[in-house]
């Protein structure tokens, strides 16, 4: 709900802007807006995964230093970059939005996490995953349906595809953790 409350608050900011001769300013809200909705279209709007369940899906994952983890429409990088700093895997995030890809980059630079988590810019479902041994995504219903297609051609046997919130159908279901945090092996 995080995408919806910001939606509003720049619309508000952006009328508000206009109405008193603030030019740049409307026009950055009005950015920032389109930013945060046609994401939306394409997969999922900007909603951060809490930290709560990021730590129980890497709790019962625990990944090895081998494993690559993939965070698919990675948002501000939060998963990629936990994964990355508690387990030392590697991970790469990939985020169609330009603003979080940068908000991304930014924090993985700062963190000095270069070495280990890769950040691209590009819509994942272009985006080849055959090297991936865990995928995350929070996504939605309709993303992830188009998504077992792609994932029953480039995922090997024995990953991991990890969803919050939305199921995937065509996968070995292996476990559930709050009714909302999806472990699936493909």
């Amino acid at each position: 709900m995080v995408w919806l409350i910001l939606t509003v608050v720049f619309t508000i900011g952006a009328f508000v802007s206009f109405f008193y001769n603030f030019w740049v300013l409307g026009i950055i809200f009005v950015l920032l807006n389109i930013s945060l909705l046609w994401t939306w279209k394409l997969g999922a709007a900007w909603d951060p995964t809490p930290m709560e369940v990021i730590e129980k899906i890497l709790d019962y994952l625990n990944p090895k230093q081998s494993d690559v983890v993939y965070d698919l429409g990675c948002g501000d990088g939060r998963f990629i970059i936990e994964a990355s700093r508690r387990y030392g895997c590697r991970a790469v995030g990939i985020e169609i939005d330009p603003l979080r890809y940068f908000i991304t980059l930014l924090r993985v630079k700062l963190l000095h996490l270069d070495d280990k988590v890769k950040v691209v810019w590009a819509n994942f479902f272009n985006y080849p995953l055959n090297d991936a041994t865990i995928v995350f995504c929070f996504l939605t219903e309709e993303a992830n349906r188009k998504l077992e297609i792609k994932f029953s051609k480039e995922l090997s046997y024995g990953t991991f595809i990890v969803s919050y919130l939305w199921r995937f159908y065509g996968f070995n279901l292996v476990n559930v953790i709050d009714d909302k945090i999806f472990f699936y092996l493909v």
